[in-house]
């Protein structure tokens, strides 16, 4: 809850930048949140109810109406019409909906919940599939799951690998994508992130944690990932990787990366095969076992990592990416091995769960329920 005088600053800062990320870099460094990852900055809807408010009472101080408590109670008339509103518009927030019916926001999520036992389910973002790529996605659970029927610790000898961009003004606010019903929607929504960036490189594996983050820059500036740039990458963590993995181990290295372009030239390919070896130890287009296309959502980096990275290093602004970079690097190391471990176990669950869903992407679902 803001006081009037947090208020009051949102407005200067809004009339003076006219900027959703200025006032809120303002507001950080104004009441002395700078560094403090529990402080929690007011998002872009905060700031505009503050503006819209103040524009139409004049006031930092919200209009009150009055309350009649009959539209508190929670009739069979009133159930039936949130009912036919959300086979209606089943994405619309719980206060526009309630706004609509003229029934309080309260007794609209208590209807929604307690009589329609609805929930509002997050709307996840993924690559439309062609028929192609759900057959291919389809083969690779298959061979995933035989594999590691006949082979159990095979998996855990796997280096799943990713890039991934980080913004400056970056946020993560599915808060818009809510889908409310009685079951989970096969429904899914686009992403659109801009602005100053560093972009990341990982590995993980279920015995060792986390290899990096390296990243994609020359003379500190970010650059674009290339396959010059990205066989270098692989020489780095080669060498990571032979300080970290036992004699033994080193041995059956498994080595998994997508097919983005700098990753499948023909270079880029033979290179792999000189660091890695040429017995089926590497999964990815072009290798010894295919990546099927379109499949973050069984990339333990994707599914996990980089989520988790990104909830926790966009709690707070920052006002360079040198401090980006620091926070991004601070989260890969407090990854434990115990942590990689129960994701790569997950990553056995989805697989099963893929495979059972005829290649489908499963993140919209319950997967867990599919495997």
């Amino acid at each position: 809850m803001l006081t009037n005088e947090e208020k009051i600053k949102i407005l200067e800062f809004w009339y003076e930048t006219h900027s959703y990320v200025l006032v809120r870099r303002k507001f950080i460094i104004e009441f002395g949140l700078v560094g403090r990852k529990k402080a929690t900055a007011p998002s872009d809807s905060v700031i505009k109810l503050v503006v819209e408010n103040f524009k139409k009472n004049a006031s930092v101080q919200p209009q009150r109406k009055g309350i009649n408590s009959k539209n508190h109670v929670r009739t069979p008339e009133k159930i039936e019409e949130v009912r036919e509103s959300v086979t209606k518009s089943p994405g619309a927030s719980l206060r526009r909906r309630s706004l609509k019916l003229g029934i309080p926001k309260t007794t609209t999520a208590r209807i929604l919940k307690d009589d329609l036992k609805m929930f509002p389910y997050r709307i996840t973002t993924h690559h439309l599939l062609s028929n192609d790529d759900v057959t291919r996605r389809l083969a690779m659970c298959k061979w995933f799951s035989t594999k590691m029927e006949e082979e159990p610790d095979w998996i855990n000898n796997v280096w799943f690998s990713d890039e991934a961009h980080f913004h400056l003004n970056g946020a993560v606010n599915n808060h818009n994508n809510r889908f409310w019903g009685t079951e989970r929607p096969d429904q899914v929504a686009p992403k659109n992130l801009k602005g100053p960036k560093v972009t990341a490189w990982c590995a993980l594996n279920a015995k060792y944690g986390v290899i990096g983050p390296y990243w994609f820059e020359e003379n500190g500036r970010t650059v674009t990932v290339n396959a010059a740039r990205y066989r270098k990458l692989i020489d780095r963590f080669g060498r990571a990787l032979k300080r970290k993995v036992s004699d033994d181990d080193s041995k059956k290295v498994v080595f998994m990366q997508d097919g983005a372009t700098p990753h499948t030239s023909n270079e880029t390919v033979e290179h792999l095969y000189s660091v890695f070896g040429d017995d089926y130890n590497l999964i990815g287009k072009k290798l010894d076992i295919e990546w099927a296309p379109h499949s973050p959502d069984l990339n333990p980096l994707d599914f996990f990592f980089w989520g988790a990275a990104k909830n926790e290093v966009y709690k707070i602004s920052f006002e360079d990416l040198a401090d980006l970079k620091k926070a991004v690097t601070s989260f890969a190391r407090s990854v434990t091995v115990l942590e990689c471990k129960k994701v790569i176990d997950n990553f056995a669950v989805r697989i099963n769960a893929c495979k059972n869903r005829k290649g489908r992407h499963i993140e919209h679902v319950d997967y867990r329920a599919c495997a």
